[in-house]
């Protein structure tokens, strides 16, 4: 009887999947989506002195592409300018890149579908390069380079017009920082001439984390 129950249970699910795969049966949509994108950053561990401020304006450039399950795979590349964060330093600012790679869950549409309620689920990978220079009494260089990788959890929304479409979302990551500083600049601890001094650090921020927002415009193809 258990074996039979088994075969009946097996059988449902085979003729579900099938059935799912039918109705499901069209042709898989493309997307690009650009995406001015602004971020606010904080560390639970130490702050990052190398940056101007926790906020971090930047664009996204997207592609999306639709599965059999109407939901969306996104994949993009990151780019980030970061402003001037210390009084003392002269000339400071830093630059980022990434990737990311997230997976849209459809949970709700509305208007003939041309309206998607979604919560994507991903990662990001992002190389960072801070430089400052300080003019106290010397002229010291601080260069800082940083590896960044997040867990990202992004709820939004996109609203799809003929072949264009507009996306709105708010990404919220944690993850961990680790950071190397390179600081270069005279000694005046050798007297009369000083002397170049070279030092550097790592340091980590194992809970770094961000809460973003993504306004972007997109075409379908």
């Amino acid at each position: 009887m258990r074996r039979i129950s088994l075969f009946a249970f097996m059988l449902c699910m085979l003729s579900h999947v099938f059935s799912q795969t039918a109705v499901n049966k069209y042709p898989l949509k493309n997307g690009l989506q650009v995406s001015p994108a602004f971020t606010f950053e904080w560390s639970g561990k130490s702050k990052n002195n190398t940056l101007s401020s926790n906020f971090i304006p930047g664009f996204n450039i997207n592609y999306i592409r639709e599965d059999k399950w109407k939901n969306f795979h996104d994949a993009g590349v990151l780019i980030g300018i970061i402003p001037l964060n210390s009084k003392k330093s002269t000339a400071a600012g830093a630059k980022q890149i990434g990737v990311e790679y997230n997976y849209r869950l459809v949970f709700a549409k509305f208007k003939d579908n041309n309206l998607k309620i979604y919560t994507a689920i991903g990662t990001q990978l992002i190389y960072r390069k801070t430089q400052s220079t300080q003019n106290t009494y010397t002229t010291k260089t601080s260069n800082t380079n940083s590896f960044i990788h997040n867990f990202v959890v992004t709820p939004g929304f996109q609203y799809s017009k003929n072949n264009f479409f507009f996306d709105f979302s708010l990404p919220s990551s944690i993850g961990y920082n680790i950071r190397n500083t390179k600081i270069s600049g005279p000694d005046l601890g050798v007297q009369p001439n000083p002397s170049e001094v070279h030092d550097s650090s790592q340091k980590s921020d194992p809970l770094n984390w961000n809460i973003g927002i993504k306004i972007g415009v997109g075409a379908k193809f």
